[in-house]
């Protein structure tokens, strides 16, 4: 029997070979577009989320505000400027604690509201139980730390008059502080309270919960600098 036309063999194998190397082509064509569409994103993926998403130990909600240790009016150690004032109503929100039978307000006013407010009319007691209330906001991450690191500095200034800052190493701290050592760098301002949480005389079981996190490393050398029983 005569074998089929060479000619149409070779047709019937090109057009047998195109299907699958069109299909081919065109499958690379939308992968390569599809690779060039997912590329960016996946690289934006990268690098945003997980810098949002990456655990931060404080919150500088006022910093953001412009208001902190850097700004032109902060003034540390001035009778005047954004420290004084805050000092002052940081002072009072930690001084007083309300009489929930007598207040209508059971809560002691934000650091920010105690700017605008006139004197509290409150029934006001004097005692640590509005210090340990704020340390426990301070744990939960409620207290922005702008708050949390005037009130070291103001103890600082008691402590170290008093030699209780462990050997100068709260005011190096302090110094710092005011020198925006710690802009934007937790890690610093951790190592350092360790350090001075090192210095002061705490035991085992406070070292370890200052190794926590600022937050834990703050209250503890607050609490060995005789803070909640003195204030600021």
């Amino acid at each position: 029997q005569k074998s089929q036309n060479p000619h149409l063999l070779s047709l019937w194998v090109g057009v047998g070979l195109w299907f699958p190397l069109g299909t081919i082509m065109r499958t690379g064509v939308v992968t390569l577009l599809a690779l060039a569409l997912l590329l960016p994103l996946a690289a934006a993926w990268s690098h945003g989320p997980r810098t949002q998403m990456r655990p931060r130990p404080r919150a500088w909600v006022m910093r953001a505000e412009g208001v902190g240790w850097a700004s032109r009016d902060w003034n540390w150690g001035s009778a005047s400027g954004t420290a004084h004032d805050m000092a002052m109503a940081l002072r009072e929100k930690l001084r007083v604690h309300p009489d929930p039978n007598t207040d209508p307000n059971p809560e002691p006013p934000t650091l920010t509201l105690a700017l605008t407010l006139p004197p509290p009319t409150y029934t006001q007691q004097k005692t640590k139980k509005s210090r340990l209330s704020w340390a426990e906001r301070v744990v939960r991450g409620e207290v922005d730390m702008l708050e949390v690191t005037l009130a070291l500095g103001l103890r600082i200034q008691h402590a170290a008059r008093a030699g209780m800052d462990g050997d100068g190493a709260g005011w190096n701290l302090m110094m710092n502080l005011a020198a925006c050592i710690y802009e934007d760098d937790d890690v610093a301002l951790h190592v350092d309270l360790k350090r001075l949480v090192g210095a002061l005389m705490v035991d085992d079981r406070s070292r370890a919960l200052a190794d926590e996190s600022v937050y834990a490393a703050a209250l503890v050398a607050l609490g060995a600098m005789g803070f909640y029983e003195s204030g600021l």
